[in-house]
């Protein structure tokens, strides 16, 4: 993995966005010697999705199981007042 400040992202993102693309490499981008982003390819993009959308129908599934789920009608009734 290729680490960069923001600074010199923004003068070499083009190769930066290369490296990425052809090679699979992954570029974490710092502001202020934190890391901020990262980048990775579209593929690893959809993968990340994924995997993100299956936990949240995991805690879904975990909130129904509990018996922390609440429907549509009284969710709102909860808001309202």
């Amino acid at each position: 993995m290729t680490t960069v400040k923001i600074t010199n992202f923004r003068d070499n993102i083009s190769t930066l966005a290369n490296h990425v693309q052809y090679q699979g490499e992954h570029v974490c981008v710092e502001r202020n010697g934190k890391p901020a982003f990262g980048l990775v390819t579209v593929e690893e993009m959809k993968v990340l999705e994924k995997l993100s959308l299956l936990i949240d129908l995991e805690d879904a599934e975990n909130a129904l199981a509990s018996g922390k789920f609440v429907d549509w009608e009284e969710a709102k009734k909860r808001l309202d007042s």
